[in-house]
């Protein structure tokens, strides 16, 4: 053999082996991707199965919401309200009307329902009318037993019903004038006078009266009961001690809008001097410079 022959072979020989060593590495890569993608797949599911065990143990941990409890019927709250007369059609008539139109939805049913109510004439109403005032004498009977055996509410369950937002009346805050120092005393009227000049009597007259309360709603009972004539004096009383405010308040008045424009003025004279001041420091110190 030829060394040109040999040549030839031994490079046959080793292309074979890199081809060989090729389509192992091949090999070897396809089944590493195949690893790595079945490694992704465990993985993947792994944390499905992890984020769904802790969805669940954070639901069983959640406190479960309370219901809420339906009035039965024998309990001791108020007895149910009556049924209308269309609630006694639409119980009768809702089979009826679903298997008629079992293609719409319930609100639309209920629709349905509603409009061959009011097609009817007052003889067709009048059984399901009938019905209804049966109910009502049912329900009237059960309210006035059970308003017989309600116990009474308690002052602390009063004042809680009073202070609650719904209920709660908004009490009109009173506005205290804040009174000016020497302003004139109000004028007092007519039935001032008399509780000042009776008080006295009728204390002798009622030994029983002890009590503010009680001496000022007998004062107002007996002053209601007086005629024109016995009111009077004290209404004179009452005319003089108006005039008497009147002229003070505008006396007073006076008095406020005088000493305002004092105050005004002198507040002017004094930022007038104050700013003829403020020019002489400037022209002096622009004479220094």
């Amino acid at each position: 053999m030829s060394k040109r022959t040999k040549e030839s072979e031994s490079k046959s020989g080793e292309s074979e082996d890199d081809s060989k060593q090729s389509e192992e590495e091949a090999i070897s890569s396809e089944e590493s991707s195949e690893d790595e993608e079945e490694n992704e797949k465990l993985t993947a599911s792994k944390k499905i199965a992890a984020a769904e065990a802790k969805k669940k143990k954070k639901a069983a941990a959640a406190p479960a919401k309370p219901r809420s409890k339906k009035r039965k019927a024998d309990d001791n709250g108020p007895p149910k309200k009556p049924t209308t007369g269309y609630a006694f059609y639409l119980k009768d008539k809702r089979p009826e009307f679903q298997a008629k139109y079992a293609d719409l939805k319930f609100g639309d049913l209920s629709k349905k329902i509603a409009i061959a109510w009011r097609a009817l004439n007052d003889t067709d109403k009048k059984p399901y009318a009938d019905k209804s005032a049966e109910d009502k004498k049912r329900y009237l009977a059960q309210l006035e037993i059970y308003n017989k055996n309600k116990k009474p509410s308690t002052e602390s369950e009063e004042s809680s019903e009073d202070s609650s937002p719904k209920k709660r009346k908004k009490k009109k805050k009173k506005v205290v004038k804040k009174k000016i120092e020497g302003a004139p005393k109000q004028a007092t009227n007519a039935y001032m006078y008399f509780q000042s000049a009776q008080r006295e009597q009728i204390k002798k007259d009622n030994p029983t009266l002890k009590t503010l309360p009680q001496m000022a709603k007998k004062m107002g009972e007996i002053w209601k009961g007086m005629n024109e004539e016995e009111k009077k004096p004290y209404q004179e009383l009452a005319g003089r001690d108006k005039i008497r405010y009147e002229n003070e308040k505008k006396i007073f008045t006076e008095k406020l809008e005088r000493e305002k424009k004092e105050k005004e003025a002198k507040e002017a004279k004094e930022a007038k001097e104050k700013e003829e001041e403020d020019d002489d420091d400037d022209d002096d110190s622009g004479e220094e410079s």
